[in-house]
């Protein structure tokens, strides 16, 4: 099946964020000012689908998915007894990383939270690898 990604230029606000998100950078804004796919990139589209997840007014469309049928609204994020129920529901996944490293105090805070995570039953015994630099050992 030929990879196919197009934009409703009509609503499309050329925000850029599909293209800040896309981890093959398929996407670009083109000469025109209009969002476009790079011809040449597009059978690298692996369909994680994190453009149209990200776009405010639901302009991309990839290989025949859709926003009704392949997509569930977000809800409203509020402060209060549902914040964590609305961390689940909203979060999503990065496929793009920067180089750059993450700072000990924040990977700390990670291993700490992961500490707290409940167990699975049955109980699976795990090891965590830290990995603070990208130089070999």
């Amino acid at each position: 099946m030929e990879k196919v990604i197009k934009f409703n230029a009509e609503t499309c606000t050329q925000c850029g964020l599909c293209a800040e998100v896309c981890p093959n950078r398929i996407l670009i804004l083109d000469k025109s000012g209009n969002m476009a796919a790079l011809p040449e990139l597009v059978p690298l589209c692996f369909e994680c689908k994190q453009c149209m997840a990200v776009c405010k007014t639901q302009s991309i469309f990839v290989n025949g998915f859709s926003y009704e049928k392949d997509f569930f609204p977000l809800p409203e994020v509020h402060n209060g007894a549902n914040t964590f129920q609305n961390l689940i529901h909203t979060r999503r996944a990065i496929r793009n990383f920067k180089d750059q490293a993450v700072p000990k105090a924040l990977l700390e805070n990670i291993v700490e939270a992961i500490s707290y995570a409940p167990p699975s039953f049955p109980t699976q015994k795990f090891k965590l690898v830290v990995i603070g630099s990208k130089s070999p050992l």
